[in-house]
């Protein structure tokens, strides 16, 4: 993919209004390499567990 447009659209509703408040939003994607050939560095490790906790587990929470 070398090119890539999304289109957003969001309504909010406010009670206190009486009328929507609309928000357009496009983010355009361009790139003229989307296939890297070059080597990437790895800085995260595998094995390391990123969501361990470091209390235990309350079940009733």
């Amino acid at each position: 993919m070398k090119t890539a447009k999304r289109n957003t659209v969001v309504e909010i509703l406010n009670k206190k209004n009486t009328f929507a408040e609309v928000y357009d939003s496009s983010f355009i994607l361009a790139t003229s390499n989307s296939f890297i050939t070059d080597p990437v560095k790895k800085n995260v490790s595998a094995v390391k567990d990123i969501f361990r906790l470091k209390f235990p587990y309350d079940l009733n929470y």
